[in-house]
């Protein structure tokens, strides 16, 4: 996956990664070494969304190996950044009514 990462091909995507600007990591790092340094040294939402981009990096390489295929490398991380925010509200929305419905009367106990 860091080789995929690394690659010129994706030069345009880890520079419009803002958090990432600065961000030092050597291209003959293993993946668990760079991630490790990512955990350490990025904020929770930056963290979030290089692994969707990254996520997204594995699907479009998988596009192109399986279906030939190319995806819009521009469009990358702003794909990543609508799709986490979706997902984070309706994360969020779908907590609300587990924890309403969990506080529901039955026959007059309030179960939990």
């Amino acid at each position: 996956m860091l080789a995929v990462w690394g690659c010129e091909g994706l030069k345009q995507v880890r520079g419009s990664c803002s958090f990432m600007k600065g961000f030092r990591w050597k291209h003959n790092d293993q993946f668990l070494e760079f991630f490790i340094s990512c955990i350490n040294g990025l904020q929770a939402e930056e963290l979030a969304l290089l692994c969707v981009v990254l996520w997204r990096v594995w699907y479009s390489r998988n596009q192109v190996v399986h279906t030939k295929r190319k995806c819009n490398m521009e469009d990358m991380v702003c794909w990543s950044d609508v799709f986490l925010s979706e997902f984070q509200t309706v994360s969020a929305s779908s907590l609300c009514m587990i924890s309403h419905f969990s506080r529901i009367h039955v026959d007059g106990y309030h179960h939990m």
